[in-house]
């Protein structure tokens, strides 16, 4: 069995949480994200950052912080080829004494399609 230590105290956020639908606008993909941190207890001025990301290629999103989220009016996907297979994280990164610490993540996250009915 293979034990991984958690010494940073990250905390996942569950897959549940997390909805991300992807939709064409003209010739330029663009996203939705439904992101969901209550019971995770985080400080309520931790960022939101949701970034999409293709092998090497990468854009990051900021969705607000935990207690005041905002969804970007801006959630084009400009760097991306058509049939790039677009996957997605979610962090939630701490503002306040040590800037940058990452609290709660959540990686690889598939999104839905227009044509998915679920």
């Amino acid at each position: 069995m293979i034990r991984r230590l958690n010494y940073t105290g990250r905390r996942k956020i569950p897959r549940e949480s997390v909805r991300i639908s992807l939709y064409r606008n003209g010739s330029v993909g663009e996203f939705d994200a439904f992101i969901r941190t209550d019971g995770l207890e985080l400080p309520l001025s931790a960022r939101v950052f949701v970034e999409a990301y293709h092998k090497s290629d990468w854009m990051r999103f900021d969705f607000g912080a935990v207690g005041e989220p905002v969804i970007p009016q801006d959630r084009k996907l400009t760097k991306f080829y058509d049939g790039a297979r677009i996957l997605f994280r979610v962090k939630v990164v701490s503002t306040d004494g040590e800037t940058g610490k990452i609290l709660a993540e959540v990686d690889r996250l598939t999104p839905l399609s227009a044509d998915d009915d679920s």
